[in-house]
């Protein structure tokens, strides 16, 4: 059964994100700037994190949800934002996964499912677990 897990590759985070932007850089990097900068009273830096082996994206505005998610969504855990959802999810037993794993499993070995959530956007990619995570000044 599918189920949503907080990833917390950095300490400290527990806010929303207002929103995201990425890039594809091949070969099979994908690059996501979360906007944390743009909370009110949130962080003052934004996250870059750069996934690896990335074989599958898809990003869709946060309300839609074509590729859905299993709930309950996690929330942050502090009192301040605990109607929020957290922004860095890993879907175990994905089957979005299952489905690249059923047609290609050599390219979709080791892979793992993330879920980037913002208060506008919502990134899926299937990229290799090891990501680097950064905590970078906000753009103007």
């Amino acid at each position: 059964m599918q189920q949503c897990l907080i990833w917390d590759p950095l300490p400290g985070l527990d806010f929303p994100c207002a929103d995201m932007s990425f890039a594809y850089n091949p070969p099979y990097r994908v690059i996501a700037r979360m906007r944390f900068s743009n909370i009110v009273n949130g962080p003052s830096s934004d996250l870059q994190l750069s996934f690896s082996g990335a074989i599958a994206l898809r990003w869709e505005s946060e309300s839609f949800g074509l590729i859905p998610l299993p709930k309950p969504l996690p929330k942050c855990r502090s009192e301040s934002w605990s109607r929020y959802t957290f922004p860095l999810l890993r879907v175990e037993h994905s089957s979005w996964l299952a489905e690249h794993e059923a047609y290609y499993l050599l390219a979709a070995e080791g892979r793992a499912h993330f879920a980037l959530v913002s208060l506008n956007d919502l990134l899926h990619i299937l990229a290799l677990p090891d990501v680097d995570t950064q905590w970078i000044e906000p753009e103007n």
